[in-house]
């Protein structure tokens, strides 16, 4: 299979870029087949992808069920 380099980090400053970002990591997770791994793999995927910035805001968040931070959809 190719490999496949993810998208570059998200511009939290370019609020509007958003779409066209979520849509080039959505063809990165077919790509890759990242689609088909644990929920776990794919969040930690998609807030590396992101950048710093999304993993400090990731753990600022609070999950009222155990496991809710590893659902990706």
């Amino acid at each position: 299979m190719a490999k496949f380099n993810p998208p570059e980090s998200f511009s939290f400053d370019k609020p509007t870029e958003w779409t066209d970002w979520k849509r080039r990591f959505e063809r990165y997770r077919t790509a890759t087949e990242l689609n088909k791994k644990s929920g776990e793999v794919q969040v930690c995927s998609l807030v590396y992808a992101m950048g710093s910035e999304a993993e400090n805001i990731f753990k600022s968040f609070t999950f009222i069920d155990p496991g809710h931070e590893n659902n990706y959809k």
